[in-house]
């Protein structure tokens, strides 16, 4: 018997491949289409703290010689996630930041989020495998309408911190999910209570 082509074969049976693939890809679109821009204050805010995190400091730094305040450079509805100290040092809870210090340090804090997509892709697959392991086609239809999202994708390419939640969770559900307990056996069991 031959392997089934489609989603529900090649690429369910093999999802860290399919991401080696989605990779190249987002990290072209972070470069090309989003062209390594913050484009708001949330994106701006993990990219600004994990420099400063590469750059061996808990804080930022700003060249703002004001008193002690919120930040002339951000709107009042959210100076109150920034404040900035008597030397213009700017603190903001790290989060996600600690993540992409590495990229930052290395200086390619644009390929941060394209790879933890990809990590989310193979990791969609492999939480569908485990929460529904009577359906073989499950993690193959996860990867491939994941793939398929237009806000997964944007996601991917930006510095929102949503990627790297989804990634904790789905490591959450891959990890410590029990196998056993409360999977989907199959469209015969759906309707029926247990």
């Amino acid at each position: 018997m031959h392997a089934p082509r489609g989603p529900d074969g090649a690429a369910g049976a093999r999802p860290w491949w399919v991401a080696l693939l989605v990779l190249p890809l987002l990290a072209a679109g972070a470069l090309w289409i989003y062209q390594d821009h913050t484009l708001s204050m949330d994106e701006y805010a993990v990219r600004f703290q994990s420099m400063a995190f590469a750059a061996g400091e808990l804080t930022g730094r700003l060249r703002w010689r004001g008193s002690t305040g919120s930040c002339p450079l951000v709107p009042e509805p959210f100076s109150f996630r920034l404040e900035v100290d008597r030397r213009g040092r700017l603190g903001v809870l790290a989060r996600v930041r600690l993540v992409m210090a590495p990229f930052a340090w290395a200086d390619v804090a644009w390929l941060c989020n394209p790879a933890l997509t990809a990590a989310c892709v193979a990791m969609l697959a492999l939480a569908a495998r485990r929460m529904m392991p009577a359906l073989p086609a499950a993690p193959g239809w996860a990867m491939v309408f994941a793939v398929a999202s237009p806000a997964f994708l944007v996601m991917g390419i930006s510095y929102y911190a949503m990627t790297a939640i989804m990634l904790a969770n789905l490591v959450y559900i891959r990890g410590f999910t029990p196998a056993g307990r409360r999977r989907c056996s199959g469209p015969e069991s759906w309707g029926r209570s247990r």
